[in-house]
Formats: C-alpha cells, structure tokens, sequence
C-alpha cells in the first residue's frame, strides 16, 4: 500500500511536458518565442469567428508564444498548404507563417 501511495505521490509530483514540435523567434519588438507542440489543443474555438468551417480546424495541436516581457498566451496550429495556421482564440487573431521561420530541427521535419 505504501509503495502504491508513493507512485501516486510521485506521478502527480512530475509536472506534464508538452513536447515540442517546432519554434520561431518572434519579431524583435516583442521578442520570445513561438512554440509548436505535439500535444492536441484544448482551447474552445468558434471557427465561424476567424470565417473557417469546424472541419477546417480539425486536428489543431497546442501552441503558446512568450515575449521577452514575460507575457504569455494559450493557442493551436496546424500544418497547412505549406504553412503553419496560427489560432489565437483570445486576441481574435488567425495568421499563417511561413515553414521556413520555424526551427523544425526537434522534429525532424523540414
């Protein structure tokens, strides 16, 4: 029972790590970084808002930005037509970047 008790201690002890996909500097007035993960996107999107189907949204994974002010936000992404389709649900804002900003070195994938 002890040992038992322990494992459980110990695996919510362990934070979660996403892994990461990809990353791109931000643009040198904000400065940070753009992280894409493997993990799936939790975030509640309205694909009506940014003008998409629900279809055309499927399959986003988590992505997260940090500035050099320690700012942060929650978003998702996905590979499309050659670019990554950025979703930042609580500035309202859906942009594409181009594959070759983003370090896909983690990954493999280029």
């Amino acid at each position: 029972m002890l040992k038992k008790a322990m494992l459980v201690g110990l695996m919510v002890s362990v934070p979660a790590q996403a892994g990461v996909f990809a990353t791109a500097d931000n643009s040198p007035k904000f400065g940070g970084k753009t992280v894409l993960t493997t993990d799936p996107c939790l975030l509640k999107i309205d694909a009506n808002q940014f003008g998409y189907s629900k279809a055309n949204l499927d399959g986003l994974q988590r992505a997260f930005y940090f500035t050099k002010d320690g700012e942060t936000n929650e978003g998702c992404w996905k590979h499309e037509y050659g670019s990554v389709l950025l979703v930042w649900p609580s500035e309202n804002i859906m942009r594409r970047r181009p594959i070759k900003n983003f370090d896909l070195t983690q990954r493999g994938w280029e």
